[in-house]
């Protein structure tokens, strides 16, 4: 599900529903939740929406680490992966690709990373880069 119209066989829709939506920052602020270690974002296209609505969390360096889905859905929210790695990198994040076996950290966008492909990525703290077996 998406909150964008989706394109492709695929993806029929089939029906509309309205649903609440909450920022991060506005739940943590509601929860009295001080920071995040991990959040993981998988909303078919919404990912960079989650992120603004996180801003105030980040700026703050409140946010340890942050796995997004990069998939056709970005396609649809007319989003790219440069964006990612604009508003992480302006943060202090370090971001790189997930694979079974680590996280193989990227030194800069370029834009041959815009596949659309599904994938996974990791943003992390400069404290957080150590943590995860790294590949190259």
């Amino acid at each position: 599900n998406s909150l964008y119209e989706r394109h492709g066989e695929e993806f029929k829709t089939l029906e509309t529903v309205q649903v609440p939506l909450v920022t991060v920052d506005s739940f943590c602020a509601e929860q009295n939740i001080d920071s995040i270690a991990f959040v993981k974002i998988d909303t078919e296209g919404s990912e960079m929406a989650v992120l603004a609505g996180m801003m105030s969390l980040m700026q703050q360096r409140r946010v340890g680490c942050i796995q997004f889905e990069y998939s056709i859905g970005w396609i649809d929210s007319r989003r790219f992966l440069m964006e990612a790695f604009e508003m992480l990198g302006s943060l202090g994040y370090t971001i790189g690709k997930i694979f079974p076996n680590g996280i193989m950290y990227i030194p800069s966008y370029d834009p041959h990373h815009e596949t659309f492909q599904w994938a996974n990525y990791l943003a992390v703290q400069p404290d957080w880069v150590k943590v995860f077996p790294v590949v190259h």
